[in-house]
Formats: structure tokens, C-alpha cells, sequence
């Protein structure tokens, strides 16, 4: 269903992320939104991960900030 919320591995996954990719990110803020259940408990809406890989949509290197 589309509304149902991810695991860390779930969303990792949907977004090609490693599990601890996803929760670095989640300590330095750069990552996707989610939603802390309890302190073991965190979930992902796949439409924040969908909005978040949005995000970081390029069209050219330039945006990179390469001069390659």
C-alpha cells in the first residue's frame, strides 16, 4: 500500500542506500525525513523519500559545482 511507512532497510532499498547510509544521514540531517516511533523504532513515508530524492535532482555537472 502506498501509505504504509518503511523500515530503515525498506527505505535504504527504495532509494539504493545502505542501511547505514541512511542512518548517518539521519544523524547529520541531510537525509531524508522520518518519523521516530520510539528509540528503537524509525519509519520512512515513501512519499518523504520520493520529495527528498527530488531534492537532489542535477541537470549538468555545473550544479555540482564540477569544472570538469
Amino acid at each position: 500500500m502506498e501509505h504504509d511507512l518503511l523500515s530503515t532497510h525498506q527505505a535504504g532499498k527504495f532509494l539504493g542506500l545502505s542501511r547505514r547510509t541512511l542512518e548517518k544521514k539521519r544523524i547529520d540531517g541531510s537525509g531524508p525525513e522520518y518519523f521516530r516511533i520510539s528509540s528503537r523504532c524509525v519509519r520512512y513515508a515513501p512519499e518523504d523519500l520520493r520529495e527528498w530524492l527530488n531534492s537532489l535532482k542535477k541537470q549538468n555537472t555545473y550544479e555540482l559545482g564540477e569544472t570538469t
